[in-house]
């Protein structure tokens, strides 16, 4: 056994002894030389936009709103039957079913489609159903199978593109995904506010245009680096609170779905576009003012948006603004949705063909379930049905963000388990037993011993803030404290000292805690 006096003697012999390695190790970094630094460049946001990373997931969303849940343009079986839960859930449910097809693929035998002959495919599926869905509109009754069909050409083909756009946006370091999603959201807003005036031919001639742009971009990222990692080795984890969450946004927004507001062409497209900008907006503001903690986001911010808008149609009624809430709620957890899936893929090293399809068949299956419940009880009591299908949402939406709010967080997979820890000699980390010496010998709190804990891990100070739900000004000041007790000035200075605890305390200390990612944005 180590004496508290030794243990304190022997650190400080090797603190001095490993600290020109240290300062050389952080001027590397500081340079952008080191090996682990790759994105030096991206301190400028003007080096941070790519076209691809634009322009390809904003063309995707669009084209997903166009074809996939704009009520009158892509579900021609409404024209026929007038039913808007029959046209939606033909298309949602090819959808859901392809996603799900995607997963059990991967999940079975680690099969992934992906090249420019997979590409090329999907692209002439995407077409194909578009086009048929066009040509089919103003036809009778004997050409609902036809329609029908088209739908599901339409499904399958939006759920290929997706995974291949989630994947390409995965490879991207996570502030140069934010910031293009920042600017094609923004993007997508005025492209769908735009297709609020126009008329049928030129909705086809846009979605046709949006099918080659996404697809052009996924073709300029084949092959190429982490893109080209299609994960056909990497576990069957699932990040089973984004999960529940997709789960409700989809059950929230089916309880809408049939509004007034939504069926008709210029009502969907003018509400969705304002929805987009503002959410935009939204997720520029609040990312960084609540110190990317996404607990916080989800349930404390686009929830209660949620159960506002469900709220205010019940007030107000079935206008404009009050869906225009709902929808940026939607809209905020859709841009929340990428950024954290694309997290969980990338640093967790999961496969975009297993993560993207199991959030989005708990989405459109939360959807669909979401529309057959407003509209049973529509049905059943007229006005005062509907209205008690928003409150019913309002309950569903609330209770769940409650139950939801805390736990797990981004570092823990978003509620899967934690990735296997690195190796026993990977640098930076420090055992438990090494904390906890340390932490003895130089008197530090119960709290601080926790932040030594996690900074020992490599997380940063907004991570910290999120991870044990305190304010980054808390972490900032028992990070001051922690410095001026160990007698330290940094981060490197303290991770030398406590690889210093634990070679002194020798080979019998207990196992590194567990390594994770930078957070997003760091």
């Amino acid at each position: 056994m180590v004496s508290g006096t030794s243990l304190s003697v022997q650190c400080r012999l090797r603190h001095r002894q490993t600290m020109r390695k240290g300062r050389v190790a952080m001027a590397k970094v500081l340079l952008g030389t080191s090996a682990g630094n790759g994105n030096s460049a991206l301190q400028d946001w003007s080096g941070l936009l790519s076209l691809r990373l634009t322009v390809g997931p904003a063309a995707y969303i669009v084209l997903t709103v166009m074809v996939l849940q704009h009520p009158v343009l892509s579900n021609h079986a409404i024209a026929l039957t007038g039913d808007v839960l029959l046209g939606l859930s033909v298309a949602g449910l090819a959808n859901v079913l392809a996603f799900l097809g995607l997963a059990l693929l991967y999940a079975w035998r680690r099969i992934v489609f992906h090249g420019l002959r997979y590409q090329a495919i999907v692209a002439v599926l995407l077409v194909a159903g578009i086009v048929g869905e066009f040509a089919l509109s103003a036809a009778g009754e004997g050409v609902l199978v036809p329609m029908v069909a088209a739908n599901v050409l339409s499904g399958v083909g939006l759920a290929c593109l997706a995974v291949g756009q989630v994947r390409l946006f995965a490879g991207a370091p996570s502030r140069q995904a934010a910031a293009n999603l920042f600017v094609g959201m923004f993007g997508a807003a005025l492209v769908i506010a735009l297709a609020a005036v126009l008329d049928s031919l030129l909705s086809l001639l846009v979605c046709l245009l949006l099918v080659g742009v996404s697809f052009a971009a996924l073709g300029a990222e084949s092959g190429r680096g982490a893109a080209a990692r299609y994960g056909e080795k990497t576990p069957l984890a699932i990040p089973w609170k984004l999960v529940a969450t997709l789960a409700v946004q989809g059950l929230s927004t089916g309880f809408v779905q049939k509004s007034g507001v939504l069926a008709s062409q210029e009502g969907f497209f003018l509400a969705e576009g304002i929805a987009f900008a503002l959410a935009d907006i939204l997720a520029l503001v609040f990312l960084w003012r609540l110190n990317r903690d996404f607990n916080h986001l989800l349930y404390v911010i686009a929830f209660p948006l949620l159960a506002l808008g469900h709220l205010a149609m019940v007030l107000m009624g079935e206008t404009l603004g009050a869906v225009v809430v709902h929808e940026i709620g939607y809209r905020f957890i859709m841009f929340l949705s990428w950024m954290l899936a694309a997290w969980v893929i990338k640093h967790k090293e999961l496969s975009a063909n297993w993560v993207w399809p199991c959030i989005m068949c708990a989405f459109v299956g939360g959807r669909v379930a979401g529309m057959a419940c407003g509209t049973l009880l529509g049905s059943i009591g007229g006005a005062d049905g509907a209205a008690a299908a928003q409150m019913v949402a309002v309950f569903v939406v609330l209770f769940s963000a409650l139950l939801l709010f805390g736990g797990a967080g981004v570092g823990d997979g978003w509620g899967m388990s934690r990735a296997a820890t690195d190796g026993e000699n990977a640098p930076g980390n420090a055992s438990e037993a090494a904390v906890a010496a340390v932490a003895h010998e130089y008197g530090l709190t119960p709290r601080e011993t926790e932040i030594v804990s996690l900074l020992a891990r490599g997380r940063d100070q907004a991570f910290i803030a999120e991870y044990l739900h305190i304010s980054v000004d808390t972490v900032k000041t028992h990070r001051r404290s922690i410095y001026r007790k160990l007698d330290i000035h940094s981060h490197q200075e303290l991770l030398t000292l406590l690889e210093d605890a634990r070679a002194t305390l020798g080979d019998d200390a207990s196992p590194r805690i567990a390594d994770a990612a930078p957070t997003l944005l760091a």
